[in-house]
């Protein structure tokens, strides 16, 4: 899921009969100025007068529509619409996986106490690593020469770190030769390469 800065305005490409119209978003500052890799979006806009139980803002009304897709054929299986201030990952506690799922998602959705009882349940993931996460390495695995894998570490987190604790995620770092940048992904895959995890990701 891509995600637009709270206060963003979305400027209309199109508009539809229907009030509503189609806009763009970018998944980095960089690409908006270049226009390129943006997804179309139907934006709605809603009023706080007209509709109470969709209050955003003292004068803004807003819903949130999430979606889960299956990435085979990017079609829907369940849709939910809450509020617009309700937080992405509280959705996602609630929803249930075919065990063996492989879920993609990013920041938004770090809760590593969830990201367990998905491991519980077997269901694997790829996340964006938060900047501000706390872990500590328990194994640093060998990384190619020349390779965009910069780091494979088998972690546990800092909230976890027990003596007797045995609930291990995977970080890995990885160099993007396109936008020039590091990204460092989180999952509880430990079998799957390195570079695997980063396509997991990048396909999304």
């Amino acid at each position: 899921m891509w995600r637009t800065r709270r206060n963003s305005i979305l400027k209309p490409d199109r508009q539809l009969p229907d009030g509503s119209y189609l806009s763009r978003i970018y998944s980095s500052t960089s690409d908006r100025r270049k226009d390129r890799n943006a997804i179309v979006v139907r934006v709605i806009d809603l009023c706080a007068k007209v509709s109470p139980w969709a209050k955003f803002r003292a004068t803004k009304g807003a819903v949130k529509l999430n979606l889960l897709l299956d990435h085979d054929g990017l079609l829907p299986h369940f849709a939910w619409i809450t509020k617009g201030t309700t937080a992405d990952v509280k959705v996602a506690r609630t929803m249930q996986f075919p065990k063996g799922s492989m879920l993609v998602f990013d920041r938004s959705y770090n809760d590593y106490d969830w990201f367990l009882s998905l491991t519980e349940q077997k269901v694997n993931f790829v996340a964006r690593l938060k900047d501000n996460a706390s872990w500590v390495v328990v194994e640093t695995r060998p990384v190619a020469a020349g390779s965009n894998v910069r780091q494979d570490e088998i972690i546990v987190m800092t909230q976890h770190a027990t003596e007797d604790n045995q609930r291990f995620f995977r970080r890995v770092v990885w160099w993007d030769d396109k936008s020039q940048r590091e990204f460092v992904y989180l999952t509880n895959h430990l079998d799957l390469g390195a570079e695997i995890v980063a396509a997991v990701y990048q396909a999304r």
